[in-house]
């Protein structure tokens, strides 16, 4: 991307001094495989996306914070001394609370101005509010002299995300934003941080994200009553005598003995509580195992793995929904796709698909015109290379 444009309209927007301007980029995720594993202690397998949040900024001598979007006519102006006032924002939240988050860490932040330009579509399960944590934390720090790790970046987004805006999500998201890897994804241990990269040897394999265009907001979806049901499933299995650390601690062959201890309450919530650890257990097994089939580009066993994670998330879960449905069950009749299944969080957003490159547009036609017979809905397809993770940009950007 040539981000020339942008800082041009920066300048407009904010004035002149274009020395102390600075360039960040934070990319969006999609997660191959590892949905809702990731606040079980579990594993996930994201990969960092060419679509992200573009930021530039500029110190201030101040303690102000000033903030646009290059979409959006208004502005932000906040006191760095008052951020904790601001959680409900309608826009501009998710960025102070990153900067909430590093003064909490004890990284105290100048006064700045943002100007942000997003690729990625917002509610879509891509990691677009990640993005803007991981990118604000990033580009905050360096114009205050701190130097943070990505990791550490990650972590500080994560912060955000579970305390200033009250999303109880896992670590993936924004540690996907920070530590991506072209050419590869990122097996993350949500549990230990320990992580490593597995190749993703592609090919004529495109990455293909199609938005249903049915937006949701975790803050106010059903995200945080699945992680309750978790959390109450794990306590119900522990009063019985067992001491696991997390749901995903609990190996396949222990399984089947459990099943009654969750019935100890009314019939009805027993079974709720049984179809989401059996979901989260067998989630994180097809990690590991969907790791080892794309180091071999095993695509038969790749696509077995993520159509039954689909449909483990619309049968056990329940988190996919008609949209989400339709969009997976098109992809899985049309020629030339690989794989297919909801990823984020669910309730609406995306999407991914493996899908070989000379099929491309057939799989556009043939599914768009599938999902609006079923939805009534224009779907939009997005298709994008693994990137690496947050980073300064050398201006003027034209390496994207």
């Amino acid at each position: 991307m040539d981000c020339r444009p942008l800082i041009d309209q920066f300048i407009r927007r904010y004035g002149e001094s274009p020395e102390t301007i600075r360039v960040v980029y934070a990319p969006g995720r999609v997660n191959l495989i590892g949905e809702h594993t990731d606040y079980n202690g579990g594993r996930v397998l994201p990969a960092a996306l060419r679509l992200g949040t573009w930021i530039v900024c500029r110190p201030r001598p101040d303690r102000r914070i000033l903030l646009q979007a290059d979409d959006l006519p208004d502005q932000v102006d906040v006191s760095l001394d008052e951020l904790d006032q601001y959680k409900s924002l309608p826009w501009g939240n998710y960025q102070l609370g990153a900067l909430w988050a590093l003064q909490t860490e004890g990284y105290e932040p100048t006064g700045g101005e943002y100007l942000y330009h997003d690729t990625l579509p917002h509610g879509a399960g891509l990691s677009s509010s990640a993005a803007i944590e991981v990118g604000t934390v990033w580009a905050a720090a360096i114009m205050a002299g701190h130097l943070l790790t990505r990791e550490k970046a990650g972590r500080l987004g994560h912060l955000a995300e579970n305390r200033f805006i009250g999303v109880q999500c896992g670590i993936m998201d924004q540690f996907a934003s920070a530590l991506g890897k072209k050419g590869h994804a990122l097996h993350l241990d949500c549990a230990t941080q320990d992580h490593r990269y597995v190749p993703l040897h592609l090919q004529d394999i495109r990455l293909v994200m199609v938005n249903t265009n049915r937006k949701r907001s975790l803050a106010t979806a059903p995200y945080n009553e699945r992680r309750s049901q978790c959390e109450e499933a794990l306590a119900t299995i522990n009063r019985w005598g067992h001491n696991y650390a997390h749901l995903c601690t609990i190996p396949e062959t222990d399984w089947g003995q459990l099943e009654p201890l969750l019935r100890e309450n009314d019939q009805t919530t027993g079974q709720v509580l049984w179809k989401r650890t059996k979901h989260v257990v067998e989630e994180n097994q097809r990690v590991l195992s969907m790791a080892d089939a794309l180091e071999h580009s095993d695509w038969n066993r790749i696509g077995q793995l993520m159509r039954q994670s689909h449909e483990s998330l619309r049968d056990l879960y329940e988190v996919t929904g008609p949209e989400l449905d339709a969009l997976a069950e098109a992809a899985w009749q049309t020629e030339g796709v690989v794989g297919a299944r909801m990823t984020g969080a669910g309730f609406g957003g995306c999407t991914v698909n493996l899908v070989n490159e000379n099929q491309l547009e057939h799989f556009m036609e043939a599914v768009g015109r599938q999902y609006r017979q079923a939805t009534g809905i224009c779907p939009t397809f997005y298709v994008s290379d693994s990137a690496d993770g947050v980073g300064e940009v050398s201006q003027p950007c034209l390496s994207w």
